[in-house]
């Protein structure tokens, strides 16, 4: 079980770039000189991207965390692990939100119009 288990999750996370391959010719890219607000919106466009993949760890961590909570059988360091996941998974998804908020503030203090939280 513990060989399978990276290959399943390298699996599942594998599936989103699946449906981004793509067949036929790309569009040539228009003549656009690059501005803040194009920046902004690849910023936007990667933190959603990652932020999305970040709550999907959480939820794999914490579902970890729950099955060795069940299995611990009242073993106190099984209980502390499991603790300890779940603590990982909430800060991780604190800092995920934290650094969409951040990418929230700078796009009102640069003024962008079209700044997309989530």
């Amino acid at each position: 079980m513990k060989k399978l288990l990276p290959l399943i999750l390298v699996s599942i996370l594998a599936i989103p770039f699946l449906g981004l391959a793509q067949e036929g010719q790309i569009p040539p890219l228009p003549n656009v000189p690059l501005t803040v607000q194009i920046v902004i919106e690849w910023m936007t466009t990667i933190a959603n991207f990652m932020f999305a993949g970040l709550i999907f760890l959480a939820v794999i961590f914490l579902l970890i965390a729950g099955f060795r909570y069940l299995t611990a059988g009242g073993d106190a360091t099984k209980i502390q692990t499991a603790s300890r996941l779940i603590i990982y998974a909430l800060v991780g998804v604190g800092i995920g939100i934290f650094a969409k908020g951040l990418i929230y503030l700078i796009c009102s203090i640069v003024g962008v119009e079209h700044c997309v939280f989530f």
